[in-house]
């Protein structure tokens, strides 16, 4: 519940209840009616008024990023009242911030190189406390913001496609906000390999690859600030399709059409072997090896 102190010679108005952010204390009823003096005499005022309010309105903004642009080292914010100068504080932890900047009269503040915080490396979190002369500190919020680099995106090939040729020549994936470099990490080999870069396309290592063999891959961005771990994607290859001959020879046969044995006597189809009915000759494939009667290729 709320009462208002109305200041009748003076003609000074002053509302005091718990929703006036500016007062502390409290108001005591004592009385009513009139003193001699001709003031109203209802409230005692208990406490003091105070028009400083802790500051508001911070950029970068509370909890963005990662992806933030923090390239500049520059913070600001608004006065939130009263405010004459403020104290900055800075940490990677919420929790014990230490200040870096003192009794500044600005509601923006640049760090230059050589005196810049110790915060890279995660999320920063940060503090301004305002301050005014005879008034006790309104101290401000905890904001935090990310400005390590955004995930990659949109990977080529996709995530979980299938049917990747062995040759594939290279990945791509979108830029990520903030990155100045990328760390592209590949499992699927004899051992894991790392390679780092500034671009956005990679050659694959290694090619040809295995047939229908499942390989993963992970962008992760770095930056001055820290490095942000990606997705994993991972693509499949092709399956080595099977090998399909015109004939075939019968159980305990070993003779092909045209063979002779070895005394001479020619193969003989439906004795020997038969046709499949198969035309092996209607398309050319790559061949990849070849050992005794089979054949391995390319589709």
């Amino acid at each position: 519940m709320g009462y208002a102190l109305q200041l009748s010679q003076g003609g000074l108005n002053w509302a005091a209840s718990k929703e006036n952010p500016y007062h502390s204390g409290g108001v005591e009823v004592i009385g009513d009616g009139l003193d001699n003096s001709g003031w109203d005499a209802c409230f005692r005022i208990n406490g003091t008024v105070s028009s400083l309010s802790k500051p508001i309105n911070p950029t970068p903004a509370d909890g963005s990023g990662p992806g933030v642009d923090f390239s500049a080292w520059t913070l600001s914010w608004e006065d939130g009242g009263g405010a004459e100068t403020y104290d900055i504080y800075m940490a990677n932890t919420p929790y014990c911030l230490n200040r870096y900047v003192a009794d500044t009269a600005l509601t923006t503040h640049t760090f230059q190189s050589g005196q810049r915080p110790p915060v890279t490396g995660g999320t920063i979190y940060w503090r301004v406390d305002a301050k005014a002369e005879g008034e006790e500190t309104a101290t401000g919020d905890v904001w935090s913001f990310d400005p390590r680099p955004a995930k990659a995106t949109n990977p080529s090939p996709a995530d979980e496609a299938t049917d990747e040729s062995t040759n594939v020549a290279t990945l791509s994936w979108d830029a990520a906000t903030g990155a100045d470099t990328y760390n592209i990490s590949f499992t699927g080999y004899l051992a894991p390999i790392s390679i780092y870069q500034t671009g956005v396309t990679v050659n694959v290592p290694g090619l040809p690859l295995d047939y229908d063999k499942t390989y993963s891959w992970r962008v992760d961005g770095e930056n001055d600030f820290g490095t942000t771990t990606g997705d994993v994607w991972t693509f499949t290859t092709t399956a080595l399709a099977p090998v399909y001959t015109s004939w075939e020879n019968y159980p305990d046969k070993t003779l092909g059409p045209g063979e002779l044995d070895g005394e001479g006597n020619p193969s003989v189809e439906g004795v020997d072997y038969y046709y499949t009915g198969d035309n092996c000759v209607a398309s050319v494939r790559r061949m990849i090896a070849a050992a005794g009667d089979s054949i391995w290729y390319e589709e």
